[in-house]
């Protein structure tokens, strides 16, 4: 926090003729970064606020990768990852007439590409009215604030619509859920917007018997076993402060790139 908020004093002090962004809304833009591991904890942050976080979706940080030192000019580094999981074995009858037959080992992975990383960005327009009365600190939280909650939203929402976009989604049943192989407590529901399946037994929030919890970032209400789904983001909000016009306009973008991360959408039922 106490990063951006020198941003925003040397934007607000530079004269706004020395101002300027090539290559806006490109790789080649000119940004300020909140790196990894500064006072601004996105995972944390992410897993107090997001509701798929908090249903047991995996928050994978991803770390920009360091560039080799003998790498060519506008070369691309490569490294493989993923989220997988890893299934029980199944055994079966077998004796020295009878041999076990060979098996595939049981595992689903989704991989993590970092060429298929999903860009999102907002933008604030911070008229010089607005700031008036403000301290720098106060904002700064105000501003990231808004973009923390804004993203854990974002996580909800790309990995709901990953959900929501599952070819074998089916409607819920706790006999689909026990031939999954899961356990009841594994269970969790979000319940969108149309509501549907909501229950409220003695305060507390239910889907057919599951605990559940409220997303405005779909209308579909989902069970499943949220911990075999994960969200890759990357690490470093990319931030850009600038100061636009004589008036003291200033115009804070921030970027991110992130990746729902689903191996094996049988785990997860639709309720209507």
């Amino acid at each position: 926090m106490e990063e951006f908020e020198k941003m925003l004093v040397a934007a607000r002090n530079a004269m706004p003729g020395n101002i300027r962004i090539a290559g806006q809304g490109t790789d080649q833009e000119r940004t300020y970064n909140i790196p990894a591991g500064s006072t601004v904890s996105m995972e944390v942050s992410l897993l107090n606020r997001s509701r798929v976080v908090q249903a047991g979706a995996r928050l994978i940080p991803i770390t920009m990768p360091p560039v080799p030192d003998n790498a060519p000019a506008g070369a691309f580094y490569t490294r493989p990852g993923s989220f997988t999981l890893l299934e029980p074995a199944n055994f079966v009858a077998a004796d020295d007439a009878t041999p076990a037959i060979a098996q595939s080992l049981p595992f689903q992975e989704a991989p993590i590409d970092l060429g298929q990383m999903r860009t999102r960005a907002v933008r604030f327009d911070i008229s010089r009215r607005e700031q008036k009365g403000l301290s720098d600190s106060e904002l700064s939280v105000r501003i990231m604030t808004s973009i923390v909650h804004g993203l854990a939203n974002l996580v909800d929402q790309e990995l709901l619509d990953e959900i929501d976009a599952a070819e074998m989604l089916t409607p819920f049943s706790l006999s689909d859920a026990a031939a999954s192989g899961v356990r009841f407590d594994e269970l969790r529901a979000l319940v969108g917007t149309a509501g549907a399946g909501a229950q409220v037994d003695n305060g507390r929030l239910n889907v057919a018997g599951v605990p559940a919890e409220l997303t405005a970032e779909t209308a579909s209400t989902f069970v499943g076993s949220f911990d075999r789904s994960a969200i890759a983001v990357m690490d470093d909000l990319r931030l850009i402060v600038e100061r636009k016009g004589a008036n003291g306009r200033l115009l804070v973008t921030c970027w991110v790139d992130l990746l729902p991360l689903l191996p094996d959408d049988t785990y997860f039922w639709v309720v209507n």
